[in-house]
């Protein structure tokens, strides 16, 4: 952990980091059929729930691929948003290539992409765009515009005084039933147990902790079920991994943990599923043209 705060700090860029395999946002050409796995997953969450395919998604967090792009287009989708912190897509054709051979070896029809060269060609190829200032991006998607918002160990990195934003524009840009779909990773992403839940909230928030890759906000399940429904969602929790006990002892927690009852700290992964309630129908009076006492 002090290695990594140290190194966040030096002025080289993320695709330098990347190569040396210190910092990434995913596996590259060989998580292509990973990366589709779980686009269809969350697919077909909504599909049970919403009886049809969706048309219009929003992926958070594609990370080092704009490969969901490919894989959308080629299950129907019309439009999709892919929104992330920087530019951290790769260009390289490689990539993108398996990705479309991927598509195709499994029986569906690819986007035609003339010169799948660079992220602009894949983009314009699936009806894709790519925005990358965060939160704030949302902004440039309109009101009930969306069926689903799609991620994968995304949800668990963005800044714990952020979060009910992210629910709040995940909210409004969902169309009335539509569905956000959510893979969540409650480990500390340092040796894959609770070690983070040690530090001190103040100093974990701290920026240099942020920018250290291995941040995650440490909320837990109760408290990211409880935020969404806040926030207007009906909450749901279709599959749970847990360990037998918390791998960290609760004494050795900081204090605002050690809270927390055991079901909460034994979660290590959920999926969340998040829908935004129909639209109210019509009064009779409406649907017939009538007024009362017409």
């Amino acid at each position: 952990m002090a290695a990594k705060l140290v190194l966040s700090q030096l002025p080289v860029p993320y695709r330098w980091w990347r190569r040396l395999g210190v910092f990434r946002h995913g596996c590259l050409a060989d998580d292509v059929e990973r990366r589709d796995r779980w686009f269809w997953t969350h697919r077909d969450i909504y599909v049970r729930r919403a009886g049809a395919p969706p048309r219009t998604v929003v992926e958070l967090g594609p990370g080092d691929s704009l490969a969901t792009a490919l894989f959308a287009s080629s299950a129907g989708v019309e439009r999709i948003w892919l929104l992330d912190t920087g530019r951290f897509a790769i260009e390289d054709p490689r990539h993108y290539r398996a990705a479309l051979a991927h598509i195709e070896a499994s029986g569906r029809t690819p986007p035609t992409v003339e010169q799948p060269e660079s992220t602009e060609a894949i983009l314009a190829a699936s009806n894709g765009t790519y925005l990358t200032g965060g939160i704030a991006s949302f902004a440039s998607i309109g009101d009930s515009l969306v069926d689903l918002v799609l991620s994968t160990a995304v949800l668990e990195h963005v800044r714990c005084g952020e979060f009910d934003r992210m629910l709040h524009e995940i909210f409004r840009v969902l169309r009335p039933g539509g569905i956000s779909s959510h893979r969540i990773d409650l480990t500390d992403h340092l040796g894959g147990a609770l070690n983070s839940l040690r530090i001190h909230p103040k100093v974990w928030e701290h920026r240099l902790f942020a920018r250290g890759g291995f941040y995650t906000n440490r909320l837990r399940l109760s408290e990211i079920c409880r935020r969404a429904a806040a926030s207007g969602f009906s909450v749901d929790v279709p599959t749970l991994d847990r360990w037998p006990a918390p791998p960290t002892p609760r004494s050795a927690m900081a204090r605002p943990f050690r809270c927390f009852g055991e079901d909460d700290l034994a979660v290590a992964a959920f999926t969340l599923v998040l829908q935004k309630p129909p639209a109210a129908p019509l009064p009779e009076a409406h649907r017939t043209g009538r007024r009362n006492g017409g």
